[in-house]
């Protein structure tokens, strides 16, 4: 359980700030240098979230470097935790967009509450 929280926090952070630093109402920098900046620094703090699980944060590749492994390896063991990997990050995408949504909304109606006065 603790592997599926820490892969769905560290996903809900990256997500949530590649929303936040790229969407047009609530970027702060139109410069591509500070936006990446961005992304890279959301992606190491949600990867220390996940760092019990691997901190893959993306289920195709958690998917595929299993398959590279039982291939190589042999092991039909690495196979009992894709659901870790499958679910936990859907999850916190999902949170994510939830959470950003309800902050966009938030946000354009605290701006137009501004500028009325």
């Amino acid at each position: 359980i603790s592997d599926l929280v820490g892969e769905s926090i560290g996903t809900l952070v990256f997500v949530f700030f590649i929303l936040l630093v790229t969407n047009e109402v609530t970027t702060f920098s139109t410069n591509t240098l500070t936006t990446w900046s961005c992304i890279a620094g959301a992606l190491y703090i949600g990867r220390h979230y996940a760092i019990r699980s691997g901190g893959c944060l993306n289920p195709g590749v958690a998917l595929g470097m299993q398959i590279v492994s039982m291939s190589w390896q042999g092991d039909q063991y690495v196979f009992k935790r894709t659901w870790v990997y499958a679910i936990g990050p859907f999850l916190g995408g999902y949170l994510a967009g939830k959470l950003f949504d309800r902050y966009l909304k938030a946000f354009v109606r605290m701006k137009r509450e501004r500028d009325q006065l």
